[in-house]
């Protein structure tokens, strides 16, 4: 038994990167600036501003001299998660919460870069003929993020090892995580007919990502007790994450126009160190080591405070269609619009993350490379807007937008948003002089999800098809705990996400563009 308490303890520090699926993006919310967030990114087709090159790079082609655009969404997401069940009790061990019902966590992060529960999400670019007057030959560059909400906080103010306080329920899944992913973007465009626009885009990526979280203290913690736990946290940066896009825009008459886009998936390969803290209660006391350089599959240097450690995770593909009409007034001059687009995003080949940790147990058990998976799967969304010109210097817009989930039944879960939603959006514009002011804002309905069963193994081969085998890696319909030291296909069988879940978002975004 003392053998295998060392094995766990240290398997579990891979665990820590459960929580880095959020770091990239879930489900996005519609929309990069306040023109396209008003219209529930119902945008593709008209992408009339230079945040066209990350959305559209054709419609650079449809601006002139120079542009600069200056702005930031601000993206709050609230989240609730009421794990079903009640905590286990443990043979020979005695806690104030055995038995009791898990209580609720809220999501109480506060991102490092925005205000209060808002996370800021900036974004700079410009488009620019550069004084050569070829008609649609344009070019752009610019600094973009995901639309997502990274951070988490569910119940990081509890200390590990206090006697007399519940541990969070879902210290297995996520306890915080903050992450911050940069997209340096150049682009050009071309009018290769009256009617044609063609633009593409390049984007190197910038990715910064840290966590923590628990998890077993050795193989076979099925009843959960926190004298068998772990704590790990985990920092990796890339700093070269190439990706790249295309888009289309053809017009058909006065009153149509069509819009296309592709977007490359975005592959972080994240590089970093690695803590672990076992519990103190844990007989014998467990010790990571480093592997040997010149042994290592990360990479060399590490230490038993620093271990190394490597992620490699993935943003979507995706790709989407919009078609346009546009109303116009008596002289023939733009009055409003009406756009439908198609978006998909392809979640299911971003679905697992794979961790290495180069560490030992004992000085000759390695780590293995583990596969954390996620259950997604690609998602589609239908998106509607419009904007209507109150006068030559102002405009209004409005949108709504619905997603399907993008995570199979049973598979949501605390560190990733893959539900179900409803946007709605609205906003609008005015022109000072050669300024024009945006505004956007929007709600992201997500309501309330009862997830999984009541599966709760109390041994190591009973599994939850109640016949003590487990069920086949690929056939559960739940996460289960990690543990490195056991092969992709040994893992476990122990959900932890069942429960209900609760969740929203409220966003606005504001925008200055100058033309010049």
């Amino acid at each position: 038994m003392g053998s295998s308490r060392f094995v766990g303890a240290s398997a579990g520090l891979a665990t820590i990167l459960l929580g880095t699926a959020a770091h990239a993006g879930g489900l996005f919310v519609p929309g990069i600036g306040p023109s396209a967030t008003a219209r529930a990114g119902a945008w593709v087709a008209l992408a009339d501003d230079p945040t066209a090159l990350a959305t559209n790079p054709a419609g650079l082609a449809k601006q002139w001299g120079t542009v600069l655009y200056i702005g930031s969404n601000f993206l709050q997401y609230a989240l609730t998660v009421q794990r079903s069940g009640t905590y286990d009790v443990a043979p020979g061990e005695t806690h104030p919460w055995d038995g009791q019902a898990y209580a609720s966590v809220e999501d109480k992060s506060k991102p490092p870069v925005g205000f209060g529960s808002f996370q800021a999400l900036p974004a700079i670019a410009v488009s620019t003929d550069l004084g050569l007057k070829v008609k649609g030959l344009r070019f752009g560059a610019g600094i973009f993020v995901p639309t997502s909400y990274p951070t988490r906080s569910l119940g990081a103010d509890y200390v590990f090892d206090d006697p007399t306080k519940a541990p969070t329920p879902t210290r297995y899944d996520a306890v915080t995580q903050e992450a911050a992913i940069v997209l340096p973007s150049v682009g050009v465009s071309y009018r290769v007919l009256e009617n044609l626009d063609l633009g593409g885009r390049f984007t190197w990526g910038i990715a910064d990502i840290k966590a923590t979280t628990y998890t077993w203290g050795f193989p076979g913690n099925y009843e959960e007790t926190t004298t068998k736990d772990s704590l790990f946290g985990i920092k990796v940066k890339d700093n070269f994450i190439p990706a790249f896009g295309f888009g289309a825009l053809y017009r058909l008459g006065d009153s149509f126009e069509f819009g296309a886009q592709f977007s490359s998936s975005v592959n972080v390969h994240g590089k970093g160190t690695g803590t672990a803290v076992t519990s103190v209660n844990l007989v014998p006391p467990a010790e990571v080591t480093p592997t040997p350089d010149g042994m290592t599959n990360c990479a060399d240097g590490g230490t038993k405070e620093a271990l190394k450690a490597c992620l490699n995770l993935s943003l979507p593909t995706t790709a989407g269609a919009g078609a346009r009409y546009i109303l116009r007034d008596g002289d023939g001059a733009p009055k409003g619009d009406v756009e439908l687009d198609v978006q998909w995003e392809g979640w299911k080949a971003a679905s697992d993350y794979h961790v290495i940790v180069d560490g030992q147990v004992l000085g000759a058990l390695d780590l293995n490379e583990t596969v954390i998976r996620h259950g997604m799967k690609d998602s589609f969304s239908v998106r509607a807007g419009g904007s209507y010109a109150l006068m030559k210097t102002a405009m209004v817009r409005g949108g709504i937008a619905f997603d399907t989930k993008a995570v199979k039944s049973d598979w949501e879960r605390a560190d990733l948003d893959g539900a179900q939603r409803i946007t709605f959006a609205g906003g609008g514009s005015y022109v000072l002089n050669s300024v024009k002011l945006d505004l956007g804002l929007g709600y992201v309905f997500e309501g309330k999800r009862d997830v999984g069963g009541t599966c709760n193994p109390t041994s190591a081969n009973q599994g939850c098809l109640g016949n003590m085998t487990q069920t086949p890696i690929g056939d559960r319909n739940q996460p289960d705990p990690i543990q490195p030291l056991s092969t992709e296909d040994r893992q476990s069988e122990s959900p932890f996400n069942s429960g209900t879940y609760k969740s929203h978002y409220l966003f606005f975004s504001l925008a200055a563009t100058v033309q010049f």
